[in-house]
């Protein structure tokens, strides 16, 4: 979990839900580390000491479904991209997404995220843009939760 926070450390975010999540994550470790979250809470310039907090109760009003599935598609997304350079052996200088049109704007978030990840660029099309480049035909291999990927 600390790591998928990280990386979004970074990316542009909403500070306000990162910092939050930062919070709540020091004070469910302070059980098991004790020192080092005291320090950690003082290096956020919280008052008084983390031991004092009250455990931290799930918020139901802050899940969303749709957003942990898309969340789990673009992270599967970043594994099969992977596994796509694992297999060819080659540095890719460019990565093309192909996403159905439901899922564009929720990729497109991500698309500084994905450079940052992997060094190259990336372009991002809807799987009914007349314009796409697609030279592979692989638009038609995207399905939702699992975009088109062409590596050059």
């Amino acid at each position: 979990f600390v790591n998928e926070v990280c990386k979004y450390k970074e990316l542009p975010v909403n500070r306000d839900v990162y910092n939050e999540v930062i919070e709540k994550v020091l004070i469910l470790l302070t059980p098991f580390t004790p020192h080092i979250c005291e320090e950690l809470w003082e290096h956020l310039g919280k008052k008084p000491f983390i031991s004092l907090e009250k455990w931290p109760e799930p918020d139901e009003s802050k899940i969303d479904e749709e957003l942990e599935r898309m969340e789990e598609a673009v992270s599967k997304t970043v594994e099969d991209i992977r596994e796509i350079i694992k297999i060819t052996k080659k540095r890719p200088k460019k990565v093309c997404l192909y996403v159905i049109p439901k899922e564009f704007d929720y990729f497109k978030e991500n698309v500084p995220m994905f450079e940052q990840k992997f060094s190259c660029s990336f372009e991002l099309y809807a799987t009914n843009d007349p314009n796409k480049y697609d030279p592979e035909n692989k638009a038609k291999k995207a399905k939702p939760g699992k975009p088109g990927i062409f590596v050059e």
